[in-house]
């Protein structure tokens, strides 16, 4: 799990120091985009679906000529020199087949291309034992040719070193480039219907007395110290804070974290801390710093390290469903609406009214607002115990150890 997000050791929170575990730098630019120019910038920008082959030019049409012709039609190309060539296809299965059959042929050519380099080194070894049963007398001329070869021999491998990438043949995927498997589109979610799962039963926290039966609800029963690993305990998270009072107050200041909403499928508590507070020796905190508890959520590590910034401990055992590999290379909108609606089929988008509503209100929540918090919870929870039988596209992925393979990202 701790794979799947970068860590840093410590963030500055204020004044003081403290450590944060699922902390993301989002780059402006990733490293591979800085190394492109700029022609080669404009041609991933205005395609997709690319695919890279690795070969030396005179090549080049050989290959085209040995895939299936229809695959080419609408794809456009790129030379970025004299050795790699990027074609963009109209579709995701397009660049797929044409990623199969240009591996085949790269696999023939480098098979020919070895072969034709032994017969060249057995020729040359030949020659090479006809020259000395001739020379046989010239011992000090061998010996300085002999001398002059080898000084010849280090400097050819010393080059090959440098260009290695040159020597060998390769496909590789710009899988940033490719179609998502899940096309869901804004106006896709509109067309679903909504989520039929009834959240009139979650219960809300308001006061600090009542915290530890909300966590006990969560926990079958159980308090934070009483679960271990094997209890397997995993619940969907999800929190909330009034953003638009950072620009509609005086202060221009953040607004603190106001609601921790938490699920175990059957259960669903609201924790209200902008009421309750949030102390990390109560059973909530506990709940939230402890590792063998999963908290799992789309945007998750963002959100624990707002509850980081806010109340100044660490929460752990986060599995942040945005950043899992089935995720990133299903979805290419990897919100919880999209994912929700490409894998359930149902509308939990909310609309802007509650998205920037004020969650840290002295008044009672509206059902509104309950229903949409419980409904991205159920489903994050769902999502995580789905993602193991979710079938992706195996197409890009390494099987033939004998061709040269790269992924892009």
């Amino acid at each position: 799990m701790n794979s799947l997000f970068k860590r840093i050791n410590t963030i500055q929170i204020g004044t003081s120091q403290i450590s944060n575990t699922f902390f993301r730098n989002y780059a402006k630019m990733t490293p591979f985009q800085k190394m492109l120019g700029d022609d080669e910038k404009n041609f991933f920008l205005k395609n997709k679906n690319v695919i890279a082959v690795a070969l030396l030019k005179d090549y080049h049409q050989d290959l085209f000529d040995s895939v299936d012709q229809e695959l080419l039609v609408g794809s456009k190309k790129y030379l970025k020199n004299k050795y790699l060539i990027k074609t963009s296809f109209e579709t995701r299965e397009k660049a797929a087949e044409f990623f199969k059959q240009a591996k085949v042929f790269i696999k023939k050519h480098i098979e020919e291309t070895n072969e034709k380099k032994k017969l060249e080194k057995e020729k040359k070894l030949e020659n090479e034992n006809e020259n000395e049963n001739e020379n046989e007398n010239g011992n000090e001329k061998e010996n300085e040719n002999e001398n002059e070869k080898i000084i010849g021999e280090r400097k050819k491998r010393y080059k090959s070193l440098l260009n290695i990438s040159e020597g060998i043949p390769s496909v590789e995927v710009l899988l940033k480039s490719l179609d998502p498997v899940y096309k869901v589109t804004l106006e896709d979610l509109k067309s679903l219907p909504l989520s039929n799962i009834d959240t009139s039963n979650a219960i809300i926290i308001e006061k600090a007395e009542e915290i530890e039966n909300g966590v006990k609800l969560l926990l079958n029963g159980k308090s934070v110290d009483q679960i271990t690993l094997d209890d397997g305990i995993v619940l969907g998270f999800d929190i909330e804070w009034s953003a638009l009072e950072a620009y509609t107050t005086k202060t221009r200041r953040p607004t603190k974290t106001a609601l921790i909403t938490l699920t175990n499928g059957c259960e669903t508590v609201l924790f209200r801390v902008c009421h309750t507070g949030l102390d990390e020796n109560s059973e909530l905190g506990k709940l939230l710093k402890s590792g063998v508890i999963t908290k799992t959520g789309f945007g998750a590590g963002k959100d624990s390290n707002k509850i980081c910034k806010d109340f100044s401990f660490e929460v752990d055992g986060i599995f942040d469903l945005k950043y899992t590999p089935k995720v990133l290379a299903l979805f290419k909108n990897r919100a919880v609406e999209y994912v929700t609606a490409g894998l359930f089929g149902v509308n939990v988008k909310r609309n802007a009214s509650i998205a920037l509503s004020a969650w840290g209100t002295s008044h009672q929540l509206k059902q509104k607002q309950i229903n949409s918090s419980v409904l991205y919870t159920i489903y994050s929870l769902k999502t995580y115990f789905i993602l193991p039988s979710l079938k992706v596209d195996t197409t890009f992925v390494e099987k033939d150890k004998s061709i040269p393979f790269r992924k892009i990202y």
